[in-house]
């Protein structure tokens, strides 16, 4: 055989040995699906969030109505005047304000436990003086953004053009010397509000996108190769049908992070990452070698489910059990009366108006254009006199609702739902009165759901401060759906104001949840009197459910989800609790589901009473 026929095998210079073939694992528990139902949504009004007051503050850093985005991306184009853009994963709320929409004020970040941040992001070009992308904290307002002791910041992780995943540990902020840019919060506590800056600097018409995140505890990988080179390995991770990313490991630096240099002679590592559900392969490269593609870990999803029932709007209805006549928006009997906004057309179970605009209208300060519907007959004083039944305030207590704006959201200019309540007097005049905080509202439709009876909900700056059920009765229910000075058109959907769920001691209950599960899952239910915590609760059953006969989504019935039209109550998963030998009390449920590779507990937001 002559020397030109002969094949020559080379090896490869770098082989990976583990994984040695395919690994399934689970999803590591991520604080968003824990908390919410699901994991964090990339293009939801509700997830990744700007300031939400461009009129007022300053506008928003990103253009993100961005034609060109693909679904499940958050795209932006950081506008031309701005260097030093931010956005957040999850926003803290606002001051003076009730909680709404996802916000850390509802579900806040257990720090001990949520550590890991895992980004998959893109950036256009990076220019050599930026120091790259920083991430930032509060316990407090988005006002405490800046407030030393309610804030804290990791320092500047060296960012890279196009698509790479950086990972990072929040639970190296031990304290606040660690920051070294002026917040001193460390992460630990509860967390309301996380902030992302993916550029400091010369980020000016750049393009950013981020595919997913996840923060979730440590859970490392194991990855172990042989090699005959020296130098620093490059680990890359491909997503089934994706590409190859390159992955950026972080430590803590003084004050800014390049990624952690793994030479090749180590011969492995422990990849500290969260990754979503999916097969993921792995190759490294060193001296301009590549692996073979190594894997894949088959990371099984986490549970994704909420409970539906008990919830907010699942109790006895006022307007139907009593009133005979449903808040459902079918037409003009749905409502008494409106004022300040153009007359109301009704159809698809929708009520839709608009603003009146109020020309000299200042931010923060108004004058607000006030528009309002009052849903009660409330003629005490002028013949023929039909009033509606009063309100029993200790048994209606939950109002939700469906509403949404046009337009930018503007929190500063009037973006803001209030709920009044007021009782009558002999003479014409009104007593008795109370005023909600402001429901900050965002963009598209937004579900409210709020105890009228709970603490902090008075807006203590209103001359209106008489609490829910400080009277046995309330005459008026009003619903103000917005106090923006433009013209605005804007929508309401059904409202309800319902009791808290019962049952009596022996009869079953229904717990209701959606949720996307696998076959085989185990679902075990408990009850309990603190709400959201597994301490103390009792087991109220083990259950292993049928195959779904289709995909059953999570809906959040907590304060400002989007609002989709929320799949009706029967078509979630059912459950017949038992209620025999249960002390009579008020009652929280919580699930813990499992798959076979993780398990995830969640909690109704409102509680069932059982009686005797």
């Amino acid at each position: 055989m002559s020397n030109a026929s002969r094949i020559v095998s080379i090896p490869e210079s770098i082989v990976i040995t583990q994984p040695a073939g395919s690994v399934l694992t689970g999803e590591a528990p991520d604080y968003w699906t824990q908390a919410w139902g699901a994991p964090l949504a990339m293009n939801d009004p509700l997830g990744i969030r700007q300031i939400d007051s461009p009129k007022c503050l300053y506008p928003n850093h990103f253009i993100d109505n961005l034609s060109w985005c693909q679904a499940g991306f958050w795209c932006g184009q950081v506008r031309p005047d701005v260097s030093n853009p931010d956005l957040f994963l999850l926003h803290p709320g606002y001051p003076d304000a009730l909680p709404t929409g996802q916000t850390g004020q509802i579900h806040p970040i257990n720090a001990s436990y949520y550590r890991q941040l895992t980004i998959r992001m893109y950036i256009d070009s990076v220019d050599a003086g930026d120091p790259g992308f920083q991430v930032m904290w509060t316990n407090g307002s988005v006002a405490d953004i800046g407030n030393p002791s309610r804030w804290g910041q990791t320092v500047f992780y060296k960012t890279y053009p196009g698509w790479n995943i950086y990972t990072i540990d929040l639970g190296a902020y031990t304290n606040g010397s660690f920051s070294g840019f002026g917040g001193t919060l460390p992460w630990s506590g509860n967390i309301t509000g996380l902030r992302l800056d993916p550029g400091f600097s010369a980020m000016n018409n750049k393009i950013v996108q981020i595919n997913w995140v996840r923060l979730t505890p440590v859970q490392a990988r194991p990855l172990a190769w042989t090699t005959n080179q020296s130098g620093s390995v490059q680990i890359s991770l491909q997503s089934s049908g994706g590409v190859n990313d390159i992955l950026r490991q972080y430590t803590l630096g003084s004050s800014y992070s390049v990624p952690l240099d793994i030479q090749a002679s180590a011969g492995s590592t422990m990849l500290p990452l969260s990754l979503p559900a999916g097969q993921w392969t792995v190759q490294l490269s060193v001296a301009g070698q590549s692996s073979n593609q190594a894997g894949p870990w088959d990371v099984q999803a986490l549970p994704q489910a909420r409970i539906v029932k008990p919830g907010y709007d699942t109790g006895d209805d006022y307007a139907t059990a009593v009133l005979h006549r449903p808040w459902d928006m079918s037409g003009p009997q749905s409502i008494y009366s409106y004022g300040n906004m153009v007359a109301p057309t009704f159809g698809n179970n929708i009520l839709t108006s608009s603003t009146i605009a109020i020309p000299g209208a200042q931010c923060n300060t108004g004058p607000w254009a006030d528009p309002h519907i009052n849903l009660l007959n409330d003629n005490y004083w002028s013949p023929p006199i039909t009033t509606d039944p009063p309100i029993n305030t200790a048994r209606y207590h939950y109002l939700t609702a469906q509403v949404k704006l046009d337009g930018t959201p503007d929190v500063s200019f009037g973006w803001l739902v209030r709920i009044n309540w007021s009782n009558a007097d002999s003479t014409g005049g009104f007593k008795n009165c109370g005023t909600t905080r402001a429901l900050p509202l965002h963009a598209g439709w937004n579900t409210i759901a709020l105890d009228l009876s709970g603490a902090g909900v008075m807006d203590p700056a209103d001359p209106c401060s008489s609490a829910w059920t400080s009277q046995s009765t309330r005459q008026q229910l009003r619903f103000d759906p917005a106090e923006e000075s433009d013209a605005t058109p804007f929508y309401i959907g059904t409202i309800k104001l319902t009791a808290t769920d019962t049952v009596t001691t022996g009869l079953p209950y229904t717990i209701k949840m959606q949720a996307n599960l696998t076959p085989g899952t185990t679902l075990t239910y408990y009850y309990n009197t603190a709400p959201y915590s597994t301490s103390g609760r009792k087991l109220a059953a083990a259950y292993v459910p049928p195959p779904p006969a289709g995909t059953h989504f999570a809906y959040l019935p907590i304060a400002m989800a989007r609002y989709a039209g929320a799949a009706a109550a029967d078509s979630s998963l059912p459950y017949a609790w038992n209620t025999s030998g249960v002390a009579a009390g008020t009652y929280y449920i919580s699930v813990d589901i499992n798959n076979g590779y993780n398990t995830t507990t969640i909690y109704s937001d409102a509680p069932v009473v059982v009686t005797q």
